[in-house]
């Protein structure tokens, strides 16, 4: 039964790991939406970009760093708490009133359980909402940039992947010596000339369509090199397209796909949740139980099995995709190897 003592005691503990959560998850949001927000420059750091736009894009890209940010907050924040408990023998002053040591595992677990679910909702929610808010903004970005900003003699680098160049245009809107580079997902480069080009943006849509005459192709894959003259032709790009490969949304219930592409966002999403369940329980067993390490080594096995619990990620994804089991039952598999990992770490860690 809970007693007072109990209850102080574990409103103690929930203080101290909130107070280091929340400071590490707010810079850890901070630091990797800063990062999401470097690896996409290219396509919003355009020419008549609005700083307030800028700031929208930042916010936006919050929930995508949050997914990560939740489980690296929990495990700073039970490495700092269970070190100051340990170092200052708080452990030890609890045992003497009394109590188990394994009264702090109640709010530990209580947070763990907290922190999943809180991370389940946003992976799943939040996470491809703000996606598809990011696609839409970087399609309109880009699309109003390029029809502003493409000019002569100039590399037009608007749109990710695509360069435009031309040497000149006429009276008529006729592009003349006009080059189209491309560079493909599947690492396959293509490279387009025209002697003359009309090139027509669609008012209210993010495509351009671009009517060639006299040129020629050069694509170039990892095994081969291929040219093609032609005398007229025509090329389609889409912005929305090619703003889609280069921002993905791998997962979510907002993704657009086929049934088992959907199982296996859901799947992801559960899967890297639990992973605040796997810290929290891994904490109170490498932690609280009388073993015969010191607190560094005790901080190395809790870092080394939380890296274990990505490598089953990796190990659920190569199941099923090489056909040995299907999506669920690799799933299934890898998550009771995983906990079947804990109770061996319980079972068998050297005690004093």
């Amino acid at each position: 039964m809970y007693n007072t003592l109990n209850i102080v005691l574990s409103l103690y503990v929930i203080k101290r790991i909130l107070l280091s959560f929340l400071f590490a998850l707010l810079t850890s949001s901070l630091l990797l939406s800063f990062i999401s927000f470097v690896q996409y420059a290219d396509i919003f750091v355009v020419k008549g970009i609005r700083i307030a736009d800028l700031f929208q894009i930042l916010v936006f890209m919050l929930p995508m760093s949050i997914e990560f940010a939740l489980p690296l907050s929990l495990m700073v924040s039970l490495i700092y708490v269970f070190y100051i408990l340990i170092t200052k023998n708080e452990i030890l002053t609890i045992e003497l009133t009394g109590n188990t040591r394994y009264t702090i595992a109640v709010p530990v677990i209580l947070l763990s359980v907290l922190v999943f679910i809180v991370n389940f909702l946003s992976s799943s929610f939040l996470f491809p909402y703000s996606i598809k808010i990011i696609k839409d903004k970087a399609t309109t970005f880009v699309g109003h940039s390029l029809r502003n900003s493409l000019s002569e003699r100039r590399i037009n680098d608007e749109i990710p992947d695509t360069v435009i160049f031309f040497e000149s245009k006429n009276n008529n809107m006729v592009y003349e010596n006009v080059l189209i580079f491309q560079k493909e997902e599947n690492g396959e480069n293509l490279l387009t000339y025209s002697k003359d080009a009309v090139i027509a943006f669609h008012k209210g849509s993010q495509t351009i369509d671009v009517e060639m005459r006299d040129g020629s192709i050069i694509q170039k894959d990892n095994m081969s090199l291929r040219y093609i003259k032609f005398k007229s032709g025509s090329m389609k790009i889409d912005i929305s397209e090619i703003i889609e490969k280069r921002i993905k949304n791998i997962r979510g219930f907002y993704q657009t796909g086929s049934y088992k592409d959907k199982l296996i966002c859901t799947y992801d999403v559960t899967y890297l949740s639990l992973v605040n369940l796997w810290i929290g329980i891994l904490a109170v067993i490498i932690f609280l139980k009388n073993l015969n390490l010191s607190l560094f080594w005790k901080n190395c096995i809790f870092l080394f099995f939380v890296v274990i619990y990505y490598f089953g990620f990796r190990l659920y994804h190569f199941l099923f995709e090489m056909g040995i089991m299907k999506v669920a039952h690799s799933f299934l598999f890898v998550c009771f190897f995983l906990f079947l990992t804990l109770f061996l770490i319980n079972r068998f860690l050297p005690q004093e």
